[in-house]
C-alpha cells in the first residue's frame, strides 16, 4: 500500500507473505514529498512503479530497480497537474492490431446457422490446437509457403461450453480425489495452456535428460542435444530472450536459469499476425473427431462446429497439436486408422511432482543473489549430470522461495526450498477412454496417474544433497520436511491450495518418441509410425520429462517440425507437401 504520510512524503507498508498471519510491515518512507494519491502500476517483469504529483504538484515517478529490492530516484516527467487523481494503464497493440479480422473470425465461429457454412475446406495442412505449438508450426510453414488452416475447440478468449470438453476422470497417488485436475489447467482458447502461465516459465532440457540412463526405465530420446540446439535457439528468439547458457557449477551443485518472455501472450500476438497472411485460415469453435485414413495417409478431418453441423478438413498433412491429453484421445479415437504404434498411445503419462520439501536459513542473501530475485532470469539449484549418475536419482530442481520479505542483501534470509522434480516414465500411467461421453459424443478421457517409489525416493535425496551443499557452501542451516519414511506428505487438493505436495500441470509423455513402433508412438521427426503424413506437436511426444516447465522445448521442437515439412533453397522458401516413407 503506498501513500503520503502525515508528513506529506510518500511511503508504504507491505505483506510480508500475504495469508500467513504475520501481519505487516512496519511504514518506510521512500523519501519524496507528494500532493494526493499515488498511483501504482506493476510492469511486466512484476517491478512496481508509482507516479504521483511532487511537492511542486509536477508529475513524477520512481520504480523498483529489482523486483522486490531497491527503489529508484525520484523523478520528474514534466507536466503540472491540477487536482484530481492519476490514472496508470498499460499500453498494448495486442488485441487491436487486426481486431476487424479477429471479431470477423469470432462473430463467425459464433454463427447461429451452421448450415451456411463452408461444410468443407482444404489446405496444405490442417493443424489441430492453437496453443504454442500449434501457433509456431501454423506461423512457421505458412512463412514457407504453405496454406494452412488452424482448427481451434475454443476460441480467442476462454469460453465455458468449450472448456466443458476438457471434463473427465483422474486419480492417482497425488491428485487423492482432487476433481479438477483434468479442467483446472487446460484451456481450449488461443495460446492453450500458456494463457495461464504467469510469467512464462522457459527452461531447455539438460544433456542428462535426453540420455538413455540405466537407473531410468524408457528413458532416452532418439534426437541428441546437439540436433535440437539449432531449434533451441529459434525458440529463445520467438520468446525474445538470450540464449540459455550451460549449467553453472555451484560447488557440489549446479545453477539452472529460467528465463521470461517479454510478452508472457507472445503467441496470442503471433496469432493476431497470421490472420493478415492470405494462406492463414482459422476455424473457432471447432472440435476434430475423425481422422479419416486411406491406406498409410490421412485423407481428411471431420469436425463437430460448436454451433452445430460438421466440417471436414482435407490436407496433405495433418498436424495434431492440442496437448498431452488430446493428442492421446484423438489417436485413441482413431486407432482403427492407424497401422502401429497403438499399444504405447495413451502410455507413459508424466508430470512434474512439486514438493515444498523444506526451509533454510542464509546468513546472507548476497552469494545467492540470482536465486533470490525474480526478473527476466532466476536460477535454481541442481544436481549435476555426474551427481544424479552417481546417486542415480531422477532430474529435479531446488527453488530458494524467500519467506521474511524485503530484507537488504546482507540481511538473514529465510526460504523455502520448493522442488520441481521429473517422474519416470511408467507405461502404467495412461490415458484411456472412458464411458461417459462428451457433448460432440466422444467418450471423456480417462486419466491414471501412476507415480514410482523411485520418484519420492529422487526427490528426498535431492533435496537433501541441496540442503547439505548449501550448509557446507553457504553456512546454512536447513530443515527438511519430508522423508524417504513417508512419501507424498499431506493430503494435497490442488496447486493454490496445499503447500505441501502438488504438480505443475504439465501433461506429457502419452505420444512418445521412438525409433520403433513397439516403444512409441512417433519417430524422431514427430511423424506417426505407420503414417506418412500425420505428425504430433507437443509434450505428448516427449519420452522423458526432465524437470524442466515443458513449453520451451515445445516450441523448439515445433521449429524442427516446420523445417522437417519445409525446404528453405536459397532462392526463397518453398513448401513441400508431405510424402513421407511410413517406417
Amino acid at each position: 500500500m503506498f501513500a503520503a504520510g502525515a508528513d506529506g512524503l510518500l511511503g508504504r507498508l507491505w505483506q510480508p507473505r500475504p495469508g500467513d498471519g504475520r501481519g505487516w510491515s512496519s511504514w518506510e518512507g521512500l523519501g519524496p514529498a507528494v500532493r494526493g494519491s499515488p498511483a501504482v502500476f506493476q510492469n511486466a517483469d512484476g517491478r512496481l512503479e508509482v507516479f504521483a504529483a511532487g511537492s511542486s504538484g509536477v508529475l513524477g515517478h520512481m520504480w523498483q530497480t529489482r523486483e522486490g529490492r531497491g527503489w529508484s530516484h525520484w523523478e520528474e516527467l514534466g507536466p503540472a497537474l491540477v487536482e484530481g487523481r492519476i490514472a496508470v494503464c498499460q499500453a498494448s497493440d495486442r488485441g487491436i492490431i487486426n481486431r476487424d479480422l479477429l471479431s470477423r473470425v469470432e462473430r463467425q465461429a459464433a454463427s447461429s446457422w451452421p448450415l451456411l457454412m463452408p461444410g468443407a475446406i482444404s489446405a496444405d495442412v490442417c493443424v489441430i490446437g492453437a496453443g504454442p505449438a500449434g501457433i509456431t508450426v501454423s506461423d512457421g510453414l505458412v512463412r514457407a509457403g504453405a496454406s494452412v488452416v488452424l482448427l481451434e475447440s475454443g476460441g480467442w478468449a476462454e469460453n465455458p461450453v468449450a472448456e466443458e470438453l476438457n471434463r473427465g476422470i483422474a486419480d492417482g497417488p497425488l491428485l487423492k480425489g482432487y476433481p479438477r485436475y483434468l479442467t483446472d489447467a487446460r484451456r481450449r482458447q488461443v495460446q492453450g495452456a500458456a494463457s495461464g502461465w504467469g510469467p512464462g516459465w522457459c527452461m531447455p532440457f539438460r544433456s542428462i535428460d535426453f540420455e538413455a540412463r540405466p537407473w531410468v526405465a524408457c528413458s532416452g530420446w532418439p534426437l541428441t542435444p546437439s540436433e535440437l540446439a539449432p531449434y533451441e535457439a529459434l525458440a529463445a528468439e520467438t520468446f525474445g530472450f538470450d540464449a540459455f547458457g550451460a549449467p553453472r557449477p555451484d560447488g557440489s551443485l549446479v545453477r539452472v536459469s529460467y528465463h521470461y518472455p517479454p510478452d508472457p501472450q507472445l503467441f496470442r500476438t503471433k496469432f493476431l499476425n497470421l490472420l493478415t497472411q492470405p494462406r492463414f485460415r482459422v476455424e473457432f469453435d471447432t472440435t476434430a473427431l475423425e481422422l479419416h485414413a486411406s491406406g498409410d495417409r490421412i485423407r481428411s478431418v471431420r469436425c463437430a462446429r460448436l454451433g452445430g453441423g460438421e466440417l471436414r478438413v482435407a490436407a496433405d498433412t495433418v498436424v495434431v497439436a492440442a496437448g498431452g491429453i488430446e493428442n492421446a484421445r484423438l489417436l485413441l479415437l482413431n486407432e482403427h486408422a492407424l497401422p502401429g504404434g497403438e499399444r504405447m498411445i495413451g502410455r507413459c503419462f508424466m508430470e512434474h511432482p512439486h514438493i515444498l520439501a523444506g526451509g533454510a536459513w542464509l546468513p546472507s542473501g548476497e552469494a545467492l543473489r540470482s536465486c533470490l530475485d525474480t526478473g527476466p532470469e532466476l536460477d535454481v539449484l541442481a544436481l549435476a549430470d555426474a551427481a544424479q549418475s552417481q546417486e542415480r536419482v531422477l532430474n529435479a530442481s531446488v527453488q530458494l522461495r524467500q519467506t521474511n520479505g524485503d530484507e537488504s542483501a546482507d540481511d538473514p534470509i529465510e526460504c523455502e526450498l520448493y522442488v520441481r522434480a521429473e517422474q519416470a516414465p511408467n507405461p502404467e500411467s495412461r490415458v484411456l477412454l472412458g464411458e461417459r461421453l462428451d457433448r460432440v459424443r466422444c467418450p471423456q478421457p480417462v486419466l491414471h496417474w501412476r507415480l514410482l517409489e523411485q520418484d519420492w525416493e529422487s526427490i528426498v535425496r535431492t533435496a537433501t544433497l541441496v540442503a547439505s551443499a548449501l550448509e557446507q557452501g553457504y553456512d546454512a542451516m536447513t530443515e527438511l520436511s519430508i522423508s524417504s519414511d513417508e512419501a507424498w506428505p499431506g493430503d494435497p487438493v490442488g496447486p493454490g491450495e496445499s503447500t505441501l505436495a502438488t504438480w505443475g500441470y504439465h501433461h506429457m509423455g502419452t505420444t512418445r518418441m521412438a525409433d520403433e513402433p513397439a516403444k512409441g508412438v512417433v519417430d524422431r521427426d514427430c511423424r506417426v509410425h505407420g503414417m506418412a503424413n500425420l505428425y504430433l506437436a507437443g509434450s505428448s511426444v516427449f519420452p522423458t520429462g526432465g524437470c524442466a516447465n515443458p513449453t520451451f522445448t515445445i516450441v523448439a521442437l515445433a521449429h524442427r517440425l516446420v523445417d522437417h515439412l519445409s525446404v528453405r533453397p536459397s532462392a526463397g522458401a518453398a513448401f513441400v507437401r508431405g510424402d513421407a516413407k511410413p517406417t
